[in-house]
């Protein structure tokens, strides 16, 4: 058996990182809080933008998890390994939720009936919550020194084979997760529950100190972010509400967060990390690129046919951070491709 390179030592965050992570923290709590009194007022009703947010979240989950399969070569921790499992998990149900939501490729879902998308949403939440859970948990292990590509590959697959089953699953269920467009009851237990795991999973955090690794500070954020866009979509309460609008930027928004770490911070400590950089670099920038359009689409009826490139803005810049000038290049094409496609 051969043994892999020695683990690397987490690092601690220095008091900037933790300002920013402070600051980020409030304002996903102010949004939260200012959006709610609206939460249930209709919104804009075109399913084409689930194709939009969606593949912008799938895109990131990936990247990310590629990201963080390098990483997990490189420690050896099996919080690693785990975090990546479900973000990898995370991205092909996106994926699954996209080619189910009726109206949004086409009229009828590709797999299953009407019911489907709302149970493969649910089991995605779920899912990705109870993994990310149990990664915090098992944080405190000492790393693996041996075998670390076998464990991954495991990993890998068995993940694969799990979103394959959930997904067979959804589609034979015929329980109600939807009424119309609205949740039924068990749909929102199921969402209370993700929140809870969120919850939990960030007590984990606090109640252990793991902010003294960076990586988990941003674990934080992104725990932060998915009770604030659970919580909305709960009070909102059905399809294309304000609330529901504003969990599904908030999703994309925080899909993209440990990508943005991990690419613009961890891949200058982590050399395994940068042979993969590249390749999630670029599509980063097209996910950071999707979730503008898919904002600027959600404030169409406030902003009409006005500056249609203002959140494109944010978007190229985000991508020149992420790797320079050819991702930038490619989020502005891309970005003013479908701005004028649409």
């Amino acid at each position: 058996m051969t043994t892999d390179a020695p683990a690397l030592p987490p690092r601690a965050p220095t008091p900037a990182q933790m300002r920013t992570f402070a600051l980020l923290s409030v304002t996903y709590v102010a949004i939260t809080l200012a959006v709610v009194p609206w939460a249930r007022e209709p919104g804009t009703t075109d399913p084409h933008i689930v194709v939009v947010y969606g593949l912008a979240i799938a895109i990131a989950d990936l990247c990310t998890a590629l990201m963080l399969g390098a990483l997990y070569r490189d420690t050896g921790r099996i919080a690693h390994l785990l975090l990546c499992c479900a973000y990898l998990y995370g991205g092909l149900m996106a994926g699954a939720h996209v080619a189910t939501f009726p109206g949004g490729f086409y009229e009828q879902p590709l797999i299953g009936d009407r019911q489907t998308v709302s149970w493969l949403y649910l089991a995605w939440r779920l899912g990705a919550a109870a993994l990310i859970f149990a990664a915090l948990l098992l944080a405190v292990k000492e790393p693996l020194q041996n075998a670390r590509a076998r464990r991954l590959a495991v990993a890998i697959a068995l993940t694969l084979a799990g979103s394959a089953a959930v997904v067979a699953l959804a589609a034979q269920l015929r329980v109600e997760g939807l009424s119309g467009d609205r949740f039924t009851e068990i749909g929102r237990t199921v969402q209370g529950v993700a929140v809870f795991l969120h919850a939990a999973a960030f007590a984990l955090l606090w109640g252990r100190r793991a902010f003294g690794d960076l990586l988990y500070l941003w674990v934080g954020l992104v725990l932060l972010a998915s009770i604030a866009d659970l919580t909305l979509s709960n009070l909102g309460g059905a399809r294309f509400t304000i609330g529901w609008h504003a969990s599904r930027v908030n999703l994309a928004v925080s899909a993209c967060l440990l990508l943005a770490f991990l690419l613009g911070d961890a891949v200058a400590e982590r050399r395994a990390m940068s042979r993969t950089a590249g390749l999630a670099a670029y599509g980063g920038a097209l996910a950071v690129t999707l979730t503008a359009l898919h904002l600027r689409w959600v404030l169409d009826p406030w902003l009409g046919s006005d500056v249609p490139y203002a959140t494109l803005y944010g978007a190229i810049a985000i991508a020149v951070w992420f790797g320079g000038l050819g991702p930038a290049v490619m989020a502005m094409v891309i970005g003013y491709a479908i701005v004028n496609v649409r």
